[in-house]
């Protein structure tokens, strides 16, 4: 376990998956991050490589070949190595390996950098393509889920006092997925996303996903604990919403996308995937998402 932090906040972080355990205030003691119930979900939050969501019937094609990925990818469950680590930040890295070249036939290397600044906590994804002559095609994503609070409503189970916004104040491209996890077209629209009540009735069908601009700032309010987290991102084109149902866990899962899911019973080829990344050989992309967090503490 590798562990940093500031005079504000306290992260420990596990080498497999490179993903994060903990993101405790240190004033308070309070803990942002869902601590992986598993009767509910047992993961915290998870990196999503080299696919983000789930691909038609678990499988694409590549180079007239079929390989199965199971959604979300396989690296949130590798282990890591630990690139570098100081007190306040700490890097991993993956790369390909005769296990993962069975069903992603790439060579890869993806870098994750933690760095603790402040209330803030930048998570920078740098991916790259050694190969001398073939491109490298992938989606990369973050999946942390933090602590809620809810309730149980009149007709439908409620989070207890949660809203969520959007900057700059607009309308979003909405884009939803079926039961499966795939995406529906037919339920895609344009919302207003200006302090939208969260219900768990939401995601009957699995993640809301909505298109943003660059640079722009997700806020969530969670006003039973006194929480505020902010998102800002670049080189992510989605964020994407997600609890369980119809279990009512009291977590959200806020997270960044640089890729989507299939869309449902159109299956195609992996370079043709809606979302794909497509690296030259020999170069790098690098994705990055700030999380400022914030917990009031009551007089």
């Amino acid at each position: 376990m590798v562990t940093i932090q500031n005079a504000y906040l306290k992260i420990e972080i596990d080498e497999m998956g490179a993903e994060i355990q903990s993101i405790q205030d240190l004033t308070s003691g309070y803990e942002f991050l869902w601590q992986a119930d598993p009767q509910f979900w047992k993961r915290k939050a998870p990196i999503l490589f080299p696919i983000v969501g789930r691909l038609q019937d678990d499988q694409y094609l590549y180079d007239g070949k079929f390989y199965s990925m199971n959604r979300h990818g396989f690296a949130r469950d590798c282990e890591f190595t630990v690139q570098n680590h100081t007190e306040q930040s700490a890097s991993f890295y993956l790369k390909n390996n005769e296990t993962t070249y069975q069903i992603y036939p790439f060579e890869f290397s993806l870098q994750v950098n933690y760095v603790l600044y402040d209330h803030k906590l930048t998570v920078t994804f740098e991916v790259y393509n050694p190969s001398l002559e073939k491109p490298l095609y992938y989606s990369v994503g973050y999946h942390p889920a933090f602590n809620l609070e809810h309730t149980i409503g009149r007709n439908y189970p409620e989070f207890n006092q949660v809203s969520y916004s959007l900057k700059p104040e607009g309308y979003y491209y909405l884009q939803q997925t079926n039961q499966e996890g795939l995406l529906n077209n037919d339920k895609a629209k344009y919302m207003e996303v200006i302090d939208q009540k969260l219900y768990h009735k939401q995601f009957k069908n699995d993640a809301l996903i909505y298109q943003i601009s660059e640079k722009a700032e997700f806020i969530l309010r969670n006003q039973a604990n006194d929480v505020e987290i902010k998102f800002r991102s670049i080189g992510f084109d989605y964020t994407a919403l997600w609890s369980t149902y119809p279990k009512r866990a009291p977590f959200l899962a806020v997270e960044a996308w640089s890729g989507l899911p299939d869309v449902a019973n159109e299956p195609q080829l992996f370079k043709d995937k809606r979302g794909i990344h497509c690296l030259n050989p020999q170069s790098i992309c690098t994705h990055d998402l700030t999380i400022e967090l914030h917990k009031k503490n009551k007089a």
